[in-house]
């Protein structure tokens, strides 16, 4: 109920407490003092809503509750004691009573009483509409903040990987035009892939392994046939979801990172097993590494993470390096 918003609810609250009061201060039903209590309820009413009104509008966030509090309650007392003063000298002049300042201080306890009752409701109601307006503030700011994140993770791709592919289809263009053409066509089909689920945080396995197909091609072109992979993808799996450009992230890192030649080749393996996809290499430490972005890994940890709430799995003993990416059958991203 909106005490506040309904007028209905607010006269119903007025007569409810003159009557209430009127009839506990003479333990009987008098209709003068009913009328009075009331006329007093209503002017006490009226004054806490114009003034938690105003407070509200001068201090509408959340954070300023105290100030807002702090300026009600000294508007409001001083606001009490000027009308019950003025009210009470009125009503001594009306009845031609004489003018008494205990019975002055008795009716402006009295009415502080009520309208800090009412003042209450009304700063009960409104703290509960800003506790709320907040916690949809701060989930909304959250949300957006991840998909923010996400959005610039998505888009962060090694650029060195277009320089290095360009450079080596230069050097195939006048040694083989035919395998110059087919380098391009997977180049073309690996950006296509970009364009196709840049938009999307989550990917069929099957559209990974094309991509990853087509990188991996690249880069043999560049690596000869010191650089070899072997893709054993269940077909049950194939449907499952990963983010997209994970296996390439993944066979990036072990490019980067490891020694590839004719006496050290890397083969880079990539299998499923109902719960991950897995990425594995043999470690072979390049003698001078190259300088790290700290993009791969984390970005793909950070997107599992912001889309799935689940973790990359990573591996690593003397001899092998493996990733596991936790396989999703629905798309949970970030809204």
């Amino acid at each position: 109920m909106r005490i506040r918003g309904n007028p209905f609810w607010k006269y119903v609250g007025i007569i409810a407490v003159g009557l209430l009061i009127s009839s506990v201060l003479t333990l009987e039903l008098n209709l003068r003092k009913f009328i009075e209590v009331t006329i007093f309820t209503f002017l006490f009413w009226e004054g806490a809503w114009l003034i938690t009104g105003y407070s509200r509008k001068k201090y509408q966030r959340f954070e300023e509750t105290k100030k807002r509090i702090v300026f009600q309650i000294i508007s409001i007392t001083l606001y009490v004691l000027l009308t019950s003063l003025l009210v009470y000298r009125g009503m001594s002049w009306i009845y031609d009573a004489p003018f008494s300042w205990s019975t002055c201080f008795s009716i402006f306890k009295m009415s502080l009483f009520i309208t800090a009752l009412i003042t209450s409701l009304y700063e009960a109601q409104n703290f509960f509409e800003l506790w709320k307006k907040a916690n949809i503030d701060s989930e909304r700011l959250k949300q957006e903040t991840l998909l923010a994140q996400f959005e610039a993770l998505k888009t962060q791709v090694n650029p060195h990987f277009l320089f290095n592919s360009l450079n080596t289809l230069t050097a195939i263009i006048p040694e083989d035009p035919k395998i110059a053409v087919a380098f391009v066509q997977k180049l073309s089909n690996f950006y296509r892939y970009l364009l196709q689920y840049r938009d999307q945080s989550l990917v069929p396995i099957e559209a990974e392994i094309n991509c990853i197909e087509s990188y991996l091609y690249l880069q043999h072109m560049r690596f000869g046939d010191s650089l070899t992979w072997k893709i054993e993808v269940k077909d049950e799996d194939k449907s499952a979801l990963v983010p997209p450009l994970s296996l390439q992230i993944l066979a990036e890192n072990a490019v980067k990172h490891n020694t590839i030649s004719r006496q050290k080749p890397l083969c880079i393996e990539v299998k499923s097993d109902g719960s991950f996809l897995w990425m594995s290499n043999k470690v072979q430490p390049k003698r001078q590494a190259e300088t790290s972005t700290h993009i791969g890994l984390a970005n793909l940890a950070e997107r599992l993470h912001l889309t799935q709430s689940t973790e990359l799995i990573i591996e690593k003993d003397a001899s092998t390096f493996t990733v596991k990416i936790p396989l999703s059958q629905h798309e949970n991203t970030p809204h």
